[in-house]
């Protein structure tokens, strides 16, 4: 899609008071995503430190996506992957991770978010495994938990007061012994979860059967 296909879209949008996320990968697709001036761009693979800088100055969130790629190194052997794809898909998140590290040391607006739903991404344990290939790639603890919590809502048009310790907000809150500015992968391990009003117990062992 052009860039002026894309600026149509965006300025349509907020005639209506909507935002744009665009699924973008390789340096021509997220060239066009901010030529067009969307919100945030998913995935952006093979960015550049130039596109970085870019999406810093006009404002444009992004949302790295390693998950599902990450899956497919993981899972090789039932894709029917041989050693070459694996080895290409290990260099792309190899320079995916040195592209977000210094995406956060520049400044730009990380988010977090892992692609649930597609192959070998389940939705909940999809997003904590992606807070902890962010950490991996050079982002502090604190600035993980911020990129999944109040970043996001401070970026995002929710429709609920959600994300943020503050009056109004609706209370939902992980409690846990476990430190997360540790590692966020602590995240994974037993906790409570507090979701508007309801206590939920969670145990280490997970099953992620229809996540």
């Amino acid at each position: 899609m052009p860039a002026s296909e894309v600026a149509t879209i965006v300025s349509a949008a907020a005639k209506y008071g909507r935002q744009t996320f665009a699924h973008a990968s390789g340096t021509a697709g997220v060239e066009n995503s901010i030529d067009g001036g969307v919100t945030t761009i998913e995935h952006g693979f093979f960015v550049t430190p130039q596109q970085l800088a870019r999406m810093r100055d006009r404002g444009i969130a992004w949302v790295p996506t390693f998950a599902p790629v990450q899956a497919q190194i993981d899972h090789a052997d039932e894709l029917g992957w041989n050693s070459e794809v694996v080895g290409q898909l290990e260099r792309i998140i190899e320079g995916h991770r040195r592209m977000l590290g210094l995406a956060y040391a520049m400044g730009v607006n990380v988010l977090a978010g892992s692609d649930a739903g597609s192959c070998g991404v389940p939705h909940g344990i999809g997003l904590l495994n992606e807070l902890c290939y962010m950490e991996q790639s050079g982002m502090p603890s604190m600035a993980v938990l911020q990129s999944a919590t109040g970043t996001s809502a401070a970026t995002l048009a929710f429709a609920e007061p959600v994300g943020r310790v503050a009056p109004g907000c609706r209370a939902r809150f992980i409690l846990t012994r476990h430190d997360p500015l540790e590692t966020v992968a602590n995240l994974q391990r037993e906790k409570t979860v507090l979701f508007d009003g309801t206590a939920l117990s969670c145990g280490a062992a997970v099953d992620t059967v229809n996540l």
